[in-house]
């Protein structure tokens, strides 16, 4: 668990929490999951934004937004394409919060259900792998600026000479865990939104990170610059998780060393499967070409998590 200022978990109001999901949830079989025989709140929680079927209405899941109100512009994100024709995260994902409630009461003990809940996001809840991905424009975009960030402090000078440059000479003699984090406008600026939120919130928490674990950021290596990406993103997919099927859960534990327990749990899976993406992936802070490779990171991630997902349900890991 990260010491950044956690974000809110989204209400009850939220797109990613609609009104249909404090239904009484659908059959499980005995290991949690839901049953393929019983469909979820009128759909199949395989397939993600399915028309639900309350009311007798075959219309969609959500409502359109109001008039005048639309995504942010996708071109300034890495080979955006389909961002926004994606379905929303959480469109089916009652199976996911009821294996990651079970997971929580097992004080993160319980691999199998947390298997269990990282397959159902990654497939029912997301969409997907691709749909997943491409949905988090947001820090695919913020992933990019944090590789711009790294290469210009690995260069001479380090990162107190970038803020120079960068006609933020006040930050130069502060503390370098003080610079990276007042630098989150850089990498995310703020416009409000959720999907920003979750940015700019794994940013810090990678800031955090890498300065507890006292890596060199003054003017980071290769290896350093590796680790700040893994740790952002590793972060960005934790809170995409936790804020669609875990949504509360993690405030169940009256014993806050019982819920760090959980997080720690869940992120150790995720940084596992992010490990082993970046191994293949070139230089973080050989900007231009790890651009290029941004949105098949993201994707890859998710592959990984569904997969191992089913390794640790099945308990084969």
């Amino acid at each position: 668990m990260g010491t950044s200022s956690p974000i809110p978990l989204v209400k009850n109001g939220n797109p990613l929490l609609p009104s249909w999901l404090e239904d009484p949830a659908a059959p499980v079989d005995g290991d949690g999951e839901a049953s393929p025989d019983a469909p979820v709140d009128g759909h199949d929680d395989d397939a993600p934004g399915a028309p639900a079927a309350e009311g007798g209405s075959d219309g969609p899941l959500f409502d359109p937004p109001p008039d005048g109100v639309g995504p942010p512009d996708p071109s300034a994100a890495p080979n955006d394409g389909d961002d926004f024709d994606a379905p929303p995260f959480g469109a089916s994902f009652t199976a996911g919060r009821s294996n990651f409630t079970r997971f929580a009461k097992s004080h993160g003990e319980d691999r199998r259900a947390m298997g269990r809940a990282a397959r159902s996001f990654v497939r029912s809840a997301a969409g997907g792998a691709h749909t997943a991905g491409r949905r988090m424009a947001s820090e695919r975009r913020a992933a990019g600026a944090v590789s711009r960030l790294l290469s210009a402090a690995a260069a001479p000078g380090g990162i107190r000479e970038f803020v120079r440059t960068e006609n933020l000479a006040h930050l130069a003699d502060r503390p370098v865990q003080e610079i990276y984090a007042a630098l989150v406008d850089y990498v995310c600026p703020p416009d409000g939104s959720l999907d920003d939120a979750y940015a700019r919130d794994a940013y810090l928490e990678a800031v955090a990170e890498l300065t507890d674990a006292q890596h060199d950021l003054e003017q980071p290596t290769a290896a350093t610059a590796r680790e700040f990406m893994a740790s952002f993103v590793a972060n960005a997919v934790r809170l995409r998780i936790i804020n669609s099927i875990a949504n509360g859960v993690l405030t169940m534990p009256a014993d806050l060393e019982i819920a760090r327990a959980i997080d720690a749990g869940l992120m150790d899976f995720i940084r596992g499967c992010v490990n082993d993406v970046l191994a293949d992936a070139v230089d973080v802070i050989q900007v231009d070409a790890f651009r290029q490779e941004i949105d098949d990171i993201f994707e890859r991630v998710f592959v990984f998590v569904g997969d191992r997902g089913d390794d640790a349900a099945e308990g084969r890991e």
